[in-house]
């Protein structure tokens, strides 16, 4: 199946390449990042686009994401468009001197269909 680029006015997500690598590691390095998608509203739109595209049009069973067991807005975010708490893991990023647990989230392909509905 090929893989269609995903774009909101805010977001774009490529297909995974090798040439992306360091821009990846730059990305995911810069705590500036998540601090903004977590400050901003119009997160629940991206992350919306972005479930609809891997569950709908992908034809994906569930889908879900991984967060910082202390980041209350993208988990407040997460339970917003439907998703379940499925995993916690401990001590999975040492960050500023420290050890950060970290939880796993994931929804159904029905689940995300009848909340999908309702969530504006």
């Amino acid at each position: 199946m090929q893989f269609e680029d995903i774009k909101t006015n805010r977001l774009l997500i490529r297909e995974y390449s090798d040439q992306y690598l360091e821009q990846l590691f730059e990305y995911r390095s810069d705590p500036r990042v998540y601090l903004w998608y977590t400050k901003k509203q119009n997160s629940v739109e991206d992350l919306k686009e972005y479930f609809k595209s891997n569950i709908t049009e992908f034809n994906k069973d569930n889908g879900y994401a991984g967060v910082d067991y202390n980041n209350k807005a993208s988990i407040g975010l997460l339970k917003k468009l439907g998703f379940r708490r499925e995993g916690y893991f401990r001590q999975t990023e040492y960050k500023k001197g420290e050890w950060k647990d970290s939880c796993l989230y994931a929804i159904l392909r029905e689940d995300w269909v009848k909340n999908n509905n309702i969530i504006h």
